[in-house]
């Protein structure tokens, strides 16, 4: 395993010099990528790998610190030009450390323990498998064999994060990468915003909604949702040390900042989803029902103080948002559209006496051509009002209510017909179609999309995973009342919840997080 530290303080100079690098290369990726100096030409790529597996052969704990510490630079391609595939940074590493852990293991000189594989990791290889049988079944073979390849590699940095992480003190070791990649990540997502509002290059997918450096903004919501989760947990750790609560109260600031300005309901959902887990486990854990009961002011008093102080933050950040107008968008709104399904667009007439007679709700924006007015998006305000057009708002029926209501449809039929072995990763796109970008869209549910790039025997096998791990950290909480079990439970909320909008897959972090929750069958004490 790592050797262990206590955090935050009492790091060597190498550990406070590797959070560094891991800061300084986050941004060097942001910059060099949107500069166009990235991907960078053959030559420099085979030098930097060369110099790369010395490093993991020399030091193969810390190429995996830095591998966690790339994980969110989803749209960071490194690969030399004129190669078709894409390379991520922390893919990069991750071959580094397959070859060097294979060298040290050839020359007896492995640096870690043997892994014990439980019935749960093998599960997620029949998983693995299943999708490389569904794709050899399936009509598009090449483009479904190749996610199954990089499903593959997923299933590698799995096993490779459970080679590495296997206690709490690994744990330790693993979040100052996490969080100080969090950090750069968040302060780039509100930066695309500033130059958004400002009428500026914000290099955003979809305009007003910072995806930093993740492919869209559902993602880095995803991500975010699950940082906040820690950070919060990671707070309870650090009752009595008031500089390190600041820091951690400062970053949650930061991180429901960046959370509500991605507009991502979905993010949201499970943000609310996970911090409730996290507080019903705790007050389980801390017998506040015996406390109320027997009116213990002082106990009470502690542990609600302790809650709020992971509360303050959401409502500081919602303050920072809407006084800076950190977002173009009407996140009440955006909120309220969750439950009424009503969306909130803004629209362009020609005349000026048309505003008055706008309907406050429409069924579809075809109804506005009656009105000599148009729907527009929040970056053609400045045009149109130019153009001496009139802008306003009116309500509509959410649109995403309805795709993926067709979406749940055409998934519906698609497995009629491929009930038993899917239609392979890949392929998915090709049967559902295209977003308004020309994106291919998911199955806006991952147990669903499972299902379809790997059969039947490939949910089930991922359900035993995800399930049969809920089921241990749920007995766990209950019989020895543990804190560890507690975060893990809360972070599994958090990931179902995104989950069952979206289907966040094919993500370095997801797979680290599953690893991670087998926390749960080692022991804490």
């Amino acid at each position: 395993m790592l050797q262990t530290s206590t955090l935050p303080f009492g790091w060597s100079n190498n550990k406070w010099s590797l959070i560094l690098a891991n800061i300084v290369a986050g941004i060097l990726f942001i910059v060099l990528s949107h500069t166009g100096v990235l991907p960078i030409e053959p030559v420099n790529f085979f030098f930097f790998s060369f110099l790369g597996l010395l490093f993991s052969l020399y030091r193969p704990g810390w190429t995996f610190l830095l591998l966690i510490g790339m994980l969110p630079y989803e749209i960071i391609n490194i690969a030399p030009q004129g190669i078709s595939f894409v390379l991520r940074p922390y893919q990069w590493l991750l071959v580094f450390l397959l070859i060097s852990l294979g060298i040290r293991f050839v020359l007896r000189r492995f640096p870690l323990e043997k892994l014990s594989l439980t019935w749960f990791d093998a599960s997620l290889i029949v998983f693995t498998l299943a999708s490389l049988l569904s794709a050899i079944l399936s009509d598009g073979k090449i483009v479904a064999l190749k996610l199954s390849l990089i499903l593959f590699s997923f299933l590698l940095l799995y096993f490779v994060t459970r080679l590495f992480v296997r206690s709490i003190e690994d744990v330790k070791m693993i979040l100052p990468f996490l969080f100080s990649s969090f950090i750069v990540v968040a302060f780039f997502a509100l930066i695309q915003n500033i130059l958004f509002i400002s009428g500026k290059e914000s290099y955003e997918v979809m305009a007003g909604r910072p995806n930093a450096v993740f492919a869209e903004a559902d993602w880095i919501g995803f991500y975010i949702a699950c940082i906040i989760v820690l950070f919060s947990s990671l707070l309870l750790y650090c009752k009595e040390n008031r500089v390190f609560r600041m820091f951690i109260s400062g970053s949650l600031i930061l991180g429901y900042s960046v959370l509500l300005i991605t507009v991502s309901r979905s993010a949201w959902l499970a943000t609310v989803g996970g911090m409730m887990t996290l507080f019903l486990t705790l007050f389980f854990r801390e017998n506040i029902w015996q406390a109320l009961k027997e009116k213990n002011t002082t106990a009470l008093i502690r542990s609600f103080s302790l809650k709020a102080s992971l509360v303050v933050p959401f409502f500081i950040a919602i303050i920072g948002v809407s006084l800076f107008s950190l977002s173009p968008f009407d996140l009440l709104d955006r909120t309220k559209s969750t439950a009424t399904g009503e969306q909130k667009i803004t629209v362009s007439c020609e005349e000026e006496s048309t505003l008055s007679l706008l309907p406050e709700r429409i069924q579809t924006i075809d109804e506005l051509s009656s009105f000599h007015c148009k729907h527009i998006l929040l970056e053609e305000i400045d045009t149109e009002r130019v153009l001496g057009r009139f802008v306003s708002t009116v309500y509509r029926n959410d649109p995403n209510v309805h795709i993926r209501k067709d979406i749940y449809i055409q998934v519906k039929n698609i497995l009629k017909e491929h009930p038993f072995f899917g239609i392979g990763f890949g392929n998915i796109a090709s049967f559902l179609g295209n977003d308004g970008r020309g994106a291919g869209l998911n199955a806006s549910n991952i147990f669903l999309e499972i299902w379809l790039g790997s059969g039947i025997v490939g949910l089930c096998a991922f359900l035993f995973f995800w399930l049969g791990t809920a089921l241990h950290i749920l007995v766990r909480i209950i019989r020895k009342r543990s804190l560890e079990d507690s975060i893990l439970l809360s972070l599994w909320v958090t990931i179902t919840i995104f989950n069952f909008f979206n289907s966040g897959l094919f993500l370095g972090f997801f797979f680290v997080f599953l690893a991670c929750l087998m926390l749960t069958f080692y022991d804490h004490e």
